[in-house]
């Protein structure tokens, strides 16, 4: 599934982007994110293989625009204060099966572990 959430929501609305695929007590959830300075081809490459290699059909892997507007606002004016990126990815690995939790974090570990050239930061969701 491909999306476009480039446009103004409010707060209420972010919240809710998942609700539909993701019912409260469904689901057990594991999110993990890097931020990036850029966006470079490789970065896209990781995140469309990342999503092919998804461990199920609720599982995400996704890249968030940050720049612009919404780096403009002081870090102690919200309780999300770190703006310094212009990007951030993020993996959500979703699963039903409460006995065994997949293994999520890979593709973050890769990212992180190549640093895809210093552009990526650790991001705590």
């Amino acid at each position: 599934m491909a999306a476009d959430f480039s446009g103004r929501m409010n707060y209420v609305e972010v919240q809710q982007l998942f609700d539909e695929l993701m019912p409260a007590g469904d689901f057990r959830c594991y999110w993990k994110a890097r931020y990036l300075s850029e966006l470079p081809d490789e970065m896209i490459d990781r995140a469309m293989a990342d999503a092919a290699a998804a461990p199920s059909a609720n599982s995400l892997s996704s890249l968030w625009n940050f720049g612009g507007a919404v780096s403009h606002v002081p870090a102690d004016e919200t309780a999300f204060g770190d703006r310094s990126m212009g990007w951030m990815y993020s993996l959500d690995a979703v699963w039903s099966d409460s006995r065994k939790m997949p293994r999520t974090s890979r593709g973050h570990e890769q990212v992180g572990k190549n640093r895809l050239n210093g552009i990526t930061k650790d991001a705590f969701i």
